[in-house]
């Protein structure tokens, strides 16, 4: 099945889950249910400028979290014994509002049957206990509930099933993108996509949501976080020697701005240098050095120079450290630069080996004792694996 008729199947779907049974979703009637169901837009819409990049936002959003806190807990008790006013309390509560309002409303014994489940769900989602949440949330359908419900409890129920089924829970988050498009549901939606096919290698889901990431929500408030997170994801897939994957990941950097296809980048070099794979992580590195910002220019020379002295070429590996800023450069990167300058030195301080020595090794075959080179070359290595897990992790 084409990209196309699997994304035209999931919309069919949607489409068929809202008409069944002749039915629509519940929305709040005007005469009342307004009340509780505009206070969970309002928090919901400023969560929304979070994907504009708002940083003001945030502020905003914690502000009004707790105003909206006072003010469902200051409703007549009568008021949840309407389901649309349900629905609306657990949409605060899946956008990350604070539990204790709903259940005071759950301990109160008002809520009509039919609204139990989602709402003692979400409760016991917000709360952490995820085995009695995935009983109550997973069997709702999430098309029989209110637009603002929808998105927030299709991410709910993909989170509690990602690890026993990821599968069903990358369908879940792709529902949950059109329940809500354009909103920051959608765009958690396609930053747990993306790590939920890189934990699964699922490479084609990784590229096709990692561009409409960058496409959609670039600039969103949690984008800074999301590049850093595909830096090491994309450092992992570029380690294939497969040639379409390497051309769809050099075609999707391609995609990123500048400025941030430099750190993805040099990601990907730490990453391949942490694993060994020194012409990657000299490609990779290479790619960054023309980085106007000094920091990544530093950086790039650091990676390359490491993978030059670390394939044998300390000279001129040496030459590329010198124009790493020590000043420019992270602390973990300024530790990774001294580890490799010592091991530079060990390795040209020890006595040269003779065309001889290597010759007698060559016929003395496997069962020979190391060379000189051989006891640099572990030594170096052991050396490097235990710099790079301090250094990058």
């Amino acid at each position: 099945m084409t990209m196309c008729r699997k994304a035209l199947a999931v919309i069919l779907s949607l489409l068929s889950a809202h008409v069944a049974c002749g039915q629509e979703r519940p929305e709040a009637p005007h005469e009342d249910g307004g009340r509780p169901a505009a206070l969970a837009h309002a928090l919901m819409d400023a969560q929304d400028r979070l994907t504009t990049g708002d940083a003001a936002a945030k502020a905003r959003v914690v502000e009004l979290s707790e105003e909206l806190a006072r003010k469902f807990r200051a409703f007549d008790v009568n008021v949840w014994r309407r389901p649309w006013n349900v629905q609306a309390v657990v949409a605060y509560t899946l956008s990350g509002g604070q539990p204790r309002v709903l259940r005071s409303i759950v301990q109160a014994g008002v809520i009509p049957a039919e609204s139990a489940s989602l709402a003692e769900g979400a409760l016991a989602y917000a709360e952490g206990r995820q085995d009695k949440a995935k009983a109550l949330l997973g069997p709702i359908d999430a098309g029989q509930t209110s637009a603002a419900v929808a998105g927030l409890l299709s991410l709910a129920q993909a989170a509690l099933i990602a690890k026993e089924d990821p599968k069903a829970a990358a369908v879940l988050l792709d529902k949950a993108g059109v329940y809500a498009p354009g909103s920051l549901v959608e765009e958690a939606a396609l930053r747990r996509s993306v790590l939920l096919a890189y934990e699964t290698l699922d490479f084609n889901r990784f590229v096709t949501t990692s561009s409409r990431y960058f496409r959609r929500f670039g600039k969103s408030f949690y984008a800074e976080e999301f590049r850093r997170r595909f830096g090491e994801s994309i450092g992992r897939f570029g380690l294939s020697e497969e040639p379409e994957q390497k051309r769809r990941l050099s075609q999707l950097l391609l995609e990123i701005e500048g400025p941030y296809r430099v750190e993805l980048y040099l990601s990907m070099a730490q990453y391949a240098l942490y694993l060994g794979r020194l012409d990657t992580a000299r490609s990779a590195a290479e790619k960054a050095l023309a980085a106007q910002s000094a920091a990544a220019a530093s950086r790039a020379s650091l990676y390359v120079g490491a993978a030059k002295i670390l394939s044998g070429d300390v000279e001129r590996g040496m030459d590329d450290l010198s124009r790493s800023d020590d000043a420019a450069l992270p602390n973990k990167d300024r530790v990774l630069k001294s580890a490799v300058v010592r091991i530079a030195g060990q390795l040209v301080s020890d006595p040269p080996i003779s065309d001889a020595e290597l010759q007698a090794k060559a016929q003395a075959g496997s069962n020979a004792e190391a060379t000189p080179l051989d006891r640099r070359a572990e030594l170096a290595l052991a050396q490097t694996d235990d710099l790079l897990r301090r250094s990058i992790k």
